[in-house]
């Protein structure tokens, strides 16, 4: 009798390893899934906000904020699919928006722009759309790489380097 609970202890601590595993696993995938459904999306930092602000208010903001700063963008509400803030408005700080593009060649643009629109008098964040876990990722491996200088990092193909 007490073989028989040994061992049915010890099958269902195997069964509770198998199924963390599995938690695991669809943990990752589902978040794969998730940032690929963010492929088109940019976030964008530093573009006033205001409380009563529409999803047109805010497209309007994006083209005009956008075309103004990336000479021959020319970004047209037909290059958007969606424009939204994220968050709840607060009045120190513009809330991030999202930008879904159906144009990767526009996408592609913008984002070979960050650099240059974050030297601006009043700086522009333009980044990738992450989910929380790939945020968690790069947050992580930019505190590493401001600790040891030998690190360098080198994007490549949504894959960071060393």
């Amino acid at each position: 009798m007490k073989c028989k609970l040994n061992e049915q202890k010890d099958e269902n601590e195997h069964l509770r390893k198998q199924l963390k595993q599995q938690e695991s696993s669809c943990e990752m995938k589902i978040n794969e899934m998730e940032q690929y459904s963010r492929q088109s999306n940019i976030k964008i930092d530093g573009i006033p906000d205001n409380d009563k602000e529409t999803a047109n208010e805010t497209t309007a903001k994006v083209l005009d904020t956008l075309n103004r700063n990336i000479p021959d963008l020319h970004l047209s509400e037909h290059d958007i699919d969606i424009t939204h803030r994220i968050g709840n408005f607060d009045n120190r700080k513009p809330r991030p928006i999202v930008l879904k593009l159906i144009s990767r060649i526009k996408r592609s643009k913008i984002m070979q722009s960050a650099k240059i629109l974050r030297r601006q008098k009043t700086p522009l964040y333009i980044n990738d759309h992450l989910t929380k876990l790939y945020n968690h990722i790069l947050a992580c491996v930019r505190k590493k790489t401001k600790r040891n200088s030998n690190i360098n990092l080198v994007p490549r193909r949504r894959h960071l380097l060393q």
